[in-house]
């Protein structure tokens, strides 16, 4: 395992796909998968023209799912899908602690509280890789 705050402060940028220049939030997710498990996830990218139109991401997380297992209890590396307003259209990556891994606009990546005041509330699943 990598030291996690090697994946803080990666600037956002839409439908950005190298840590240097920026990467959204899926991208984070997948750039996890690869350093953490060696796992090369499915770029979704071509489903959605942005990462900031909630339609096209909401439709692609929704396709996505077809790959993952919806879990009731995340665990370590786990991914998590959170509604904004009332679509799935962000994803973060569960650590130990209680902690997400996630990128958005304006913040970058961070790693945060799952129950903190900005998405306790918006959790719409959490979901493990069918490997």
């Amino acid at each position: 395992m990598r030291n996690l705050r090697e994946y803080v402060g990666i600037p956002f940028r839409d439908k950005g796909f190298d840590p240097v220049s920026g990467l959204d939030c899926w991208q984070l997710v997948r750039l996890f998968y690869r350093q953490e498990f060696g796992i090369a996830l499915p770029d979704y990218m071509a489903l959605y023209s942005s990462s900031l139109d909630m339609n096209g991401a909401s439709d692609a997380i929704r396709i996505g799912m077809k790959d993952w297992n919806h879990v009731d209890t995340p665990k370590y590396g786990d991914v998590l899908i959170f509604r904004i307003t009332s679509a799935p259209w962000h994803t973060g990556v569960r650590l130990d602690g209680g902690n997400m891994l996630h990128t958005d606009e304006g913040h970058g990546s961070v790693i945060e509280p799952i129950n903190g005041i900005r998405w306790r509330h918006r959790l719409w699943g959490a979901f493990r890789w069918k490997s």
